[in-house]
């Protein structure tokens, strides 16, 4: 297990809280049932990705913002630096960025040697 599937369910049910959405509420707006919920809450369901993030967008957060504490191997902050600039971006510019960074990381490890 990567994450401990608990802790992510008690910060599910606090982000809810922190939104003044009741467990029906929630439940009604990812057309899922309350006890589907209930279950997710409570760690005796896992959630799949695709309700995950369902429930972000809901919720106003990331799924990264969901799980970012109790990862195994946490994403580090330059991770959500870069992810919110490549979100600034259209297409071209992405693939603009991923190939100037590649040729950049080529460079440094090759000098790192």
């Amino acid at each position: 297990m990567v994450y401990n599937e608990q802790m992510v369910a008690e910060r599910i049910a606090e982000m809810r809280r922190q939104k003044c959405l009741s467990q029906e509420e929630l439940a009604a707006r990812m057309h899922i049932s309350v006890t589907t919920l209930w279950r997710f809450e409570s760690g005796r369901q896992q959630i799949m990705l695709e309700r995950a993030v369902k429930m972000a967008n809901i919720l106003g957060c990331t799924v990264n913002d969901m799980v970012r504490d109790f990862l195994e191997y946490p994403v580090s902050n330059n991770t959500d630096r870069f992810t919110a600039l490549l979100q600034t971006c259209d297409d071209a510019e992405q693939d603009f960025l991923y190939e100037a960074m590649g040729a950049l990381l080529n460079v440094y490890r090759n000098n790192c040697k």
